[in-house]
């Protein structure tokens, strides 16, 4: 489960000139499949996109087709993007030019120069408390009024949650708007959640996903951080028993 993704839970911003660190983080994220948040200049939506290949002898990486289609009508007409991706607690940023516009299979691809500069942050760890068999905090997910999904949580951090789900169609980089989890002694805790991963648990027959929370208030961010507080104190309670 990822960290929080406010500002304060990332380090301080470093800019990256070093060719061989820039293509190693480039790398890093087409191994990794990262996703790709994409804007494109002139909108104020952003699309998605993957790396697909880095190619420095060259001197260019390719970004896949950009999703929802608009963003590639766009990117046609303005050939300028910029580009955010998290991975493994790292966030990199960096601007680009469209050279090129391919295609295979009906789906298009951008060949954009490898940046002579690049933005990177590390965002730094929450400590996170597995919830216990004997303690049931409920979690609820809605994505639209007609979409919603209700579960448990199996971990909890400062930054975001582990839940288990019956089933639901949500996948990685999804955004729920609403995330309310039923804390104990405390009112709902709401919040929009990204999701980081979806998997599922044979042992339990049922689908775990982890997320982020986005937007806290500095008030939910304390309650949370007491609440988690106090769990930890109950587990090393139990540990020294």
């Amino acid at each position: 489960m990822e960290g929080n993704a406010t500002p304060e839970a990332f380090g301080a911003e470093e800019r990256i000139t070093d060719p061989a660190r820039i293509v190693g983080l480039l790398r890093g994220l087409k191994d990794g499949h990262a996703l790709l948040s994409v804007a494109v200049d002139g909108e104020s939506a952003l699309y998605t996109s993957a790396v697909l290949d880095v190619d420095p002898e060259r001197g260019y990486l390719l970004l896949d087709e950009l999703s929802p289609r608009r963003g590639h009508e766009r990117l046609i007409e303005t050939r300028r993007l910029r580009v955010r991706a998290r991975l493994h607690g790292i966030e990199v940023r960096f601007p680009g030019d469209v050279r090129e516009v391919g295609g295979t299979a009906g789906i298009a691809y951008y060949q954009i120069p490898v940046p002579d500069t690049l933005y990177y942050r590390q965002r730094r760890t929450h400590f996170r408390v597995e919830i216990g068999a004997a303690l049931v905090i409920p979690v609820h997910l809605e994505r639209t009024p007609d979409e919603a999904f209700d579960g448990a949580l199996h971990d909890l951090s400062v930054g975001g949650v582990g839940a288990y789900l019956p089933e639901t169609a949500l996948k990685r980089g999804d955004t729920v708007p609403t995330c309310v989890v039923q804390i104990p002694n405390a009112p709902p805790l709401r919040s929009a959640l990204e999701v980081c991963f979806v998997r599922f648990d044979e042992a339990r027959r049922k689908v775990r996903i982890g997320g982020r929370f986005l937007g806290l208030t500095p008030a939910q961010h304390k309650a949370l951080a007491r609440f988690v507080a106090e769990l930890e104190r109950k587990l090393l309670q139990r540990r020294r028993r």
